[in-house]
């Protein structure tokens, strides 16, 4: 098949699914474009994060067409942004010129992709709509966020949905968020999960021997691991007033907190950790590659986390057992006994999860199970098989 992905903002660094679904169609032998923007998404601490990984500081990656694991880049000029709110130049001369069976659309930025359903007849594709978006409910919103809903938001995902073939939708929230509020998306909803690249995260003992020695964990050392962006609403402030409860009970435990982003929050943690006496106990590492990620993976025991991520898949591919706020985005990732999961910012709960994981035991046991249901369930490379049999070529027939 010809499929084309469009999204609006394309970074495969940070190896997004875009990503990861352009990579793996092409593995499985179709012809992949990726038609996107000029542009990445801007969001605080892109810099330091940038910088941290030695990548491109700038906004801007240029337009014209290159090549990337066997799948091509059409990269398009924007003529406004504002916000989420994004319109390309030529995107409908793209799909002319490519004449695609399918148009996946991965919707970060609502308007750009428009012309996509305008002409899909004209051109005869299909599309595949996956959608993103995650409101709170309208009386939680503030009177601009109240509008801009109504006015702009809701019409245009009407708009859409009523115009694709299909709807992938990631989680549950997502799904119920449309099935109570966009009438037309009834009937063409998969639900499909995010997963990781087995070709990037695998579980790997010289590694883990190696990053040790260069963190200075000794064998008997538990290494707890969390890694994301820095920011306030993340809370890395109480996770590291929960090592100090717990270091006072077991000694054996550091916390390595691995991302950059907010300077701010992460000189105020870096505060915190001082006061707590925590110095020599949590470790601060910046933003990395994925592939160095991977190996800070493999060095630890337990992963961790205090807000929904595709970082703890990331984890789970490389068999680490996890800990995940117990909500409709996360709860998921641990029903197969290869992690626990305590209810959103109940630190107490935390701890208990925490002080299960000091059993060796328990995390061989639940380490054994997440390399058991990765493959199965989370490898995108499965996901993307599935992917073409479910959905695309579903919409063909």
């Amino acid at each position: 098949m010809k499929i084309v992905i469009l999204c609006a903002y394309f970074q495969p660094e940070f190896g997004y699914r875009e990503y990861y679904y352009s990579k793996n169609l092409a593995k499985l032998g179709h012809e992949v474009h990726v038609v996107t923007s000029d542009r990445i998404l801007r969001f605080p601490g892109w810099e330091n994060i940038a910088k941290s990984a030695g990548y491109d500081i700038g906004f801007y990656r240029g337009i014209g067409i290159s090549k990337l694991d066997s799948f091509t880049i059409h990269r398009h000029k924007t003529i406004f942004e504002y916000e989420r709110l994004i319109f390309l130049r030529g995107i409908t001369n793209t799909l002319c010129s490519i004449k695609p069976d399918i148009v996946h659309i991965i919707e970060n930025g609502f308007a750009y992709s428009i012309p996509v359903v305008t002409h899909k007849q004209k051109i005869g594709y299909k599309v595949i709509y996956e959608i993103e978006i995650s409101l709170s409910p309208t009386h939680l919103l503030d009177k601009f966020e109240y509008w801009q809903y109504y006015l702009v938001k809701k019409p245009l995902l009407e708009f859409m949905i009523s115009r694709v073939d299909r709807l992938n939708i990631c989680t549950n929230q997502v799904e119920r968020f449309l099935q109570e509020n966009i009438k037309a998306s009834r009937g063409k909803i998969h639900r499909m999960v995010l997963g990781a690249d087995t070709d990037i995260f695998y579980p790997n003992v010289h590694e883990r021997f190696e990053m040790r020695n260069m963190l200075n964990i000794l064998d008997e050392e538990v290494l707890i691991i969390t890694a994301s962006k820095i920011e306030t609403q993340k809370r890395f402030d109480m996770l590291i007033r929960s090592i100090a409860i717990l270091r006072r009970e077991n000694p054996n435990i550091k916390l390595l907190i691995v991302g950059s982003g907010n300077e701010d929050v992460l000189n105020e943690l870096r505060e915190i950790t001082k006061n707590e006496n925590l110095e020599d106990i949590v470790i601060f590492h910046p933003f990395v590659k994925r592939t160095e990620l991977r190996k800070l993976y493999n060095a630890a025991d337990i992963g961790i986390w205090t807000q929904a991520t595709i970082t703890s898949l990331e984890a789970i591919a490389c068999g680490l057992p996890i800990i995940v706020p117990n909500d409709e985005a996360t709860s998921h990732l641990v029903e197969d006994g290869n992690g626990l999961s305590y209810e959103y910012r109940n630190w107490e709960q935390l701890n208990e999860c925490l002080r299960y994981y000091m059993s060796s035991e328990n995390r061989i046991e639940s380490g054994k199970r997440a390399k058991a249901i990765f493959e199965k369930k989370y490898s995108y490379f499965t996901l993307t098989k599935k992917l073409v049999d479910e959905v695309y070529l579903s919409v063909l027939k």
